[in-house]
Parts: structure tokens; sequence; C-alpha cells
């Protein structure tokens, strides 16, 4: 059968739009599929993000947290989020950290302020810092904190302590260990600190700690020698 020149070209285009019909598919496919994989990738390097800023976070608050209560020569508690801790330098500096867990925007942080000193007075007895201090030096460890984050409190004796506008009142439910001395048990002062918080809080990456430090370096006033101290674990890291 004989087939004339314009049904033949009729025929060949309607070849070509199947072609290119199939080919239009073919191609909204590889794109979805390529889109797909980068919008894989991205979440994939979203979560490697979040997941190192949560190790990075966590691991400066550890040591910065921990390295301020072991060396304190003083601890003064405001509440539960409000510790001041003063720090003597091994060069005969003296440097005055405060810590504190506070809203920032619809976020909560937990940020340290440090001021520095050229001298540690201990005339009195207990360690003090003198001198003319440097401008304060600000610096958030977690930047998006649990709100119910808080700090807490013992004495030498590992009896809880509580604080509200500095003001210290010691637990009266728990009852005082047999071997532990009187005055100890009694004692108002902190001699361990525990922070306990979360970090990435907002997000599905949200990682619970608590660091926490038995403080090693205070004057025999804040903590009676002859009693059994009371060490805290080691802040938990995890």
């Amino acid at each position: 059968m004989k087939v004339s020149p314009a049904e033949a070209l009729k025929g060949e285009r309607g070849n070509f739009m199947m072609q290119a019909l199939a080919g239009s598919i073919v191609s909204l496919l590889s794109i979805g599929a390529i889109a797909g994989g980068i919008a894989g990738i991205s979440q994939f390097q979203v979560k490697q993000q979040l997941r190192a800023e949560v190790t990075n976070q966590a691991s400066l608050t550890d040591s910065t947290f921990r390295g301020d209560v072991l060396w304190a020569a003083g601890i003064k508690a405001a509440d539960e989020h409000h510790v001041e801790f003063t720090v003597p330098g091994p060069s005969g500096g003296c440097e005055i950290s405060s810590w504190a867990i506070e809203p920032e925007g619809d976020r909560t942080r937990v940020r340290v302020t440090t001021v520095s000193y050229p001298e540690t007075d201990t005339s009195t007895g207990q360690a003090k810092c003198a001198g003319e201090p440097s401008h304060a030096s600000a610096a958030d460890l977690i930047d998006d904190a649990a709100p119910e984050s808080s700090f807490t409190y013992s004495n030498a004796a590992g009896r809880a302590l509580s604080f509200n506008d500095g003001t210290p009142e010691a637990d009266a439910d728990t009852e005082k260990p047999a071997n532990v001395d009187a005055g100890a048990w009694k004692s108002v002062s902190p001699a361990a600190v525990a922070l306990d918080t979360a970090v990435k809080s907002s997000s599905k990456m949200k990682t619970p700690f608590r660091f926490a430090q038995t403080a090693d370096n205070l004057h025999s006033s804040e903590a009676t020698p002859d009693a059994p101290v009371h060490f805290v674990p080691d802040g938990d890291l995890r």
C-alpha cells in the first residue's frame, strides 16, 4: 500500500511527539530523583552539623564548668540559675567566673562571664580576687539549652542545699548518716555543684547532660577538714 508524503510526515510527527513526551517524563523523573537526592544529602549534612555542635558545646561546657568548680576557692550561689566561682590562678592572678542560665529570645542559654584580677588576696583566710579588674568577657557555652536547666548544690557532707537570692537552706528531708560530723552536716556552704541541662533542646538532636564536680580547693572555712567529704560523680558526658 502506497503512503502519501503527507501521511508519512504525519506519522513521523506522531512518533516524534510520542518520543518527546516519553523523553520529558524520563527527564522529570530524573530531575525528581536528583532533587530528592540533594534534599537527602542536605538533611544528612544538617544532622551532622547539629551532632557536631552538640559534641562541641557539651565538651566545652564540661571542661569549663568542672574546672571552675574543681579549682574554686569560693562558691557563691544565688539561686538555681546563677552561681559564681572565685578561681585563683597558678601565677598569683585570680578570676571570678559567673555562670547563668537565662532566656535569650525563645530559647535558653548557658552563659559564663569572667573577670580577671592581677592578685589573689588571702589575708583574711579565704581567697579573694584583688587589684584592678579586667573587662568582663562573656561566652554562651550552650545556645539552646533546656528551659528547665538548673544548678544544684551540696555541702561537703553531701547534703543538698538550695538558695533563694543568696540565702541558703539545707535539705530537711534527708537524715544525717551516722558517720558524718554534725557540724559538717549543718553547713550551708556549697562544696559540690552540678549543672543539669540539654544541648540543642529545640531540635531533634536534643541531648541531656549532667555536669557535676566536687570543689577541691576550698578554704577550711568552707568545708570541715575532719568530716568525710562527699564526692559527686564526674560529669556525665554522653
